[in-house]
């Protein structure tokens, strides 16, 4: 999707912006972090059609029902914005853009993600994108986000105010997942790895995303989800699992993303201690995008080695149908090529 120089993927630039600060690192228990186990709520899969799209890949869905993504159709490779009401908007991306990719989508319809304006050699006589700048879409057009002392910026999340963005910065030594507060410039660096990515973020600023690190030369690799609250990182992940990669969080606390075992991925909606996974129709499946009525967005790899978009509903337990039938009658609702990092 988002034309890196690494296989992981995927106008406010009046100044870059410096770290500020490192906060200090906390171990917590899962259950301190995210509450008591809760039974979790089941969720099932719907593909979503993108017209005439080979390829596609939802990322983020806000509080009005409004989704981002990006597909690939006979006319090329590019971004959208549709409305609750099915609407597509393709996205031009920021002026000299080569490949834009779409990320996150704020409540007022504020659009952030990643583009490249260049392409280098591969170092075999390819030619492929250029490193990342992030950009933000809003009522006044593109503006970039490149931040000092980095190769490539990208904007991952917006919060629903649109007062945060999240995102990871790199160069050729260091990944550093970021938060930005656009109301004062305050740019805080979350955590470095190999691999770190600062994703869902809400209106009060607790962010989570995942981390992939090395403790020291020749130690064993770490994986692990975060969440970043207050200054404090705290990693964690699912029970019994050990590749957990956390995308988005809800007001009322619900997590989503995903999970490597092996070769094997899989969605997940629920909690650190109690949570549900959704693999369509066995192949590997992403959830990266979540609002607070628990709907999520993502994808699937098909057969062929290509994104289909999904959305994720919650399945009623057999009781609410019952108030369904019951009280409203029968409603019917209906409602790349590069690995998701």
């Amino acid at each position: 999707m988002c034309g890196t120089r690494r296989a992981q993927c995927c106008a406010l630039q009046t100044q870059s912006f410096k770290p500020m600060h490192t906060p200090r690192l906390l171990a917590l228990s899962a259950t301190l972090l995210l509450g008591a186990a809760q039974a979790a709520t089941p969720y099932a899969a719907t593909p979503f059609a993108v017209p005439d799209a080979s390829s596609s890949f939802l990322y983020d869905i806000n509080n009005v029902g409004s989704m981002v993504g990006y597909a690939t159709t006979a006319s090329g490779s590019q971004s959208f914005v549709v409305s609750g009401g099915g609407v597509f908007n393709w996205l031009s991306g920021p002026a000299g853009s080569l490949n834009t990719t779409a990320l996150g989508l704020s409540d007022t319809g504020v659009v952030v993600g990643a583009f490249s304006d260049t392409q280098v050699d591969d170092g075999s006589g390819n030619l492929v994108f250029g490193p990342n700048k992030g950009f933000i879409l809003d009522a006044s057009g593109y503006s970039t986000v490149a931040l000092t002392g980095y190769d490539e910026t990208v904007v991952r999340a917006i919060s629903p105010n649109g007062r945060y963005i999240t995102g990871y910065a790199s160069n050729a030594t260091t990944w550093d997942g970021w938060m930005l507060d656009r109301s004062t410039g305050n740019l805080t660096v979350i955590a470095s790895g190999l691999l770190v990515i600062a994703q869902g973020v809400r209106d009060d600023g607790v962010v989570v995303g995942s981390r992939i690190w090395q403790p020291a030369p020749a130690t064993p690799t770490q994986r692990e989800a975060f969440r970043f609250e207050a200054g404090v990182y705290t990693a964690f992940q699912l029970a019994g699992q050990t590749d957990t990669r956390a995308r988005a969080l809800s007001d009322d606390g619900l997590l989503a993303g995903w999970l490597r075992n092996g070769s094997d991925i899989s969605a997940f909606f629920g909690s650190a201690a109690d949570y549900s996974t959704v693999t369509w129709s066995g192949l590997q499946t992403y959830a990266e995008g979540l609002n607070n009525a628990g709907v999520g967005v993502g994808a699937y790899l098909d057969a062929n080695d290509n994104w289909q978009a999904l959305v994720f509903n919650p399945v009623p337990e057999p009781a609410t149908y019952g108030l369904m039938l019951g009280g409203l009658g029968l409603l019917g609702a209906t409602l790349r090529r590069r690995s998701p990092a």
